[in-house]
């Protein structure tokens, strides 16, 4: 949900039809049938669940910001993370190292975003058992144009639905498009399936321009409402 903007990722899959929060059956259920799923913290992460009206209410990034990435119940093997400073990525990074995992990228962008765009150069931690690396990037190693922060200013949730539709059915090939591509091709990189950073942005935009990304939405949408019906 939305803490400190006006839609979170949560708040917009709503709007494409998916109702959250899942449970676990249902999670389970969309992973077999999609190979995606999305676990809505408050449902599956206690801590959460007892802190989300202190965080809504203050509006504001909290040490939570931090904490709730390096607690996820799930234990993924590879994580792509945001950091809200370089201070907290550094943190995170180092703590990742020593916890079981195979691979992990902490980042933090220009300017000052929780997330690597197209709007500025962004630090990144690269994260192995027992080590971190840190690495500089810019859009223009992805091979994307520069943008301006308010180019990838977003709405309501709705609004913010509609521009993800826009950019899977080809619609925009703007900067929210990019912003797409490089977060895609991190965890393409971070997971192994790609060797570098333009390699990744050409597999995403393959993916939208063959119609692959619509597909899986529509299948996303449609297992949703046989599930309603």
């Amino acid at each position: 949900r939305s803490i400190s903007s006006r839609s979170g990722s949560a708040d917009m899959l709503e709007c494409l039809g998916m109702p959250l929060p899942l449970a676990e059956q249902e999670a389970m259920a969309c992973l077999t049938a999609t190979g995606f799923t999305f676990l809505f913290a408050p449902a599956y992460h206690p801590a959460m669940k007892a802190i989300m009206p202190v965080r809504g209410a203050l509006g504001v990034r909290t040490v939570f910001n931090v904490l709730g990435p390096l607690t996820n119940p799930a234990a993924p093997p590879y994580q792509l993370i945001g950091a809200f400073s370089a201070e907290a990525a550094k943190l995170m990074a180092d703590t990742l190292a020593g916890m079981p995992l195979e691979r992990a990228f902490v980042v933090h962008g220009e300017p000052g975003w929780d997330e690597a765009t197209p709007a500025g150069a962004f630090l990144l931690y690269d994260v192995r058992p027992g080590k971190v690396t840190e690495l500089h990037r810019a859009p223009e190693d992805y091979g994307l144009s520069r943008c301006k922060p308010a180019d990838l200013a977003g709405g309501d949730a709705a609004e913010n639905a509609d521009e993800l539709l826009k950019v899977f059915r080809g619609e925009d090939r703007g900067a929210h498009r990019d912003a797409l591509l490089m977060g895609t091709s991190l965890v393409l990189e971070v997971m192994g399936e790609v060797d570098n950073a333009t390699d990744g942005v050409a597999r995403a935009a393959a993916a939208i321009d063959d119609g692959a990304a619509n597909a899986f939405l529509e299948t996303l949408r449609a297992h949703f409402a046989g599930t309603a019906a």
